[in-house]
């Protein structure tokens, strides 16, 4: 009996202790511990978070991006997941972009659910410009889940729509511009990287992939060329393929 009280005692126990650690455990702290380890991809970099593991903030650096404060709130631990899964609620805010998002976190695993949020053009634009390229309008993103492990993107669920409006790219040494109606985009997972169908009434336009090594592929079909009113687009009839390494 005086057995069963203990086991019984430290069920108890043993999840009250590791909440209020990870309640006032610095995050400072932790992120130093794990600063020899970390390998963020494509050039990204964190600044030292604040607060604390339960709460706090810190900001995200990618290439020409505007900085991005994110702030997150532990809002529970999943105690029957194995290993032991930490959920929080982010807040992502920029300039001129926003994006909330849970998250559930693990050794090994990254996952989240219902990412919402809006990319206004003036900071795609900071990150395009290196490439030439301009953009019109705003993004808007819709993604049911994204699950992530080191170096692989295992699924990614969701839509990402464009306002519409004009699109400046710079290929093969030339500028040129083109107007562009409402775009739906649809995003999927692939061998570690993502595949994204750019839809408009219904009809499929193009198919875009980034790879896991950072190459982007697109497939862009006749009728996506008419609708930017590209010169002659009517007498293309089989898909323009392009290959670039973005990342």
């Amino acid at each position: 009996m005086v057995l069963i009280k203990i086991f019984l005692g430290t069920l108890v126990l043993v999840p009250l202790i590791t909440s209020l650690l990870l309640w006032f455990l610095p995050a400072s702290l932790v992120w130093r511990g794990l600063e020899a380890d970390q390998n963020l991809p494509y050039g990204s970099r964190v600044t030292l978070p604040r607060g604390t593991l339960h709460e706090g903030y810190a900001t995200l650096r990618f290439r020409t991006f505007p900085p991005t404060k994110i702030s997150w709130t532990l809002t529970g631990l999943g105690l029957i997941e194995r290993p032991l899964a930490l959920q929080y609620q982010l807040s992502l805010e920029g300039p001129n972009h926003a994006v909330n998002a849970a998250a559930s976190l693990q050794p090994s695993k990254l996952s989240f659910s219902d990412v919402s949020g809006f990319i206004e053009s003036e900071d795609i634009n900071r990150l395009a410009a290196p490439f030439g390229h301009q953009f019109s309008g705003r993004v808007d993103i819709d993604l049911s889940s994204i699950h992530w492990r080191p170096q692989c993107l295992e699924t990614a669920v969701g839509q990402v729509n464009w306002t519409g409006g004009l699109i400046t790219l710079n290929i093969f040494d030339r500028v040129s511009n083109y107007p562009l109606p409402a775009l739906t985009t649809l995003l999927g997972a692939t061998d570690c990287g993502i595949k994204m169908s750019v839809n408009h009434q219904k009809k499929t336009l193009a198919d875009f992939q980034l790879t896991d090594r950072g190459w982007f592929t697109a497939r862009l079909q006749p009728e996506l060329l008419k609708l930017a009113q590209v010169p002659d687009a009517n007498q293309i009839r089989e898909p323009l393929l392009f290959e670039e390494k973005i990342l």
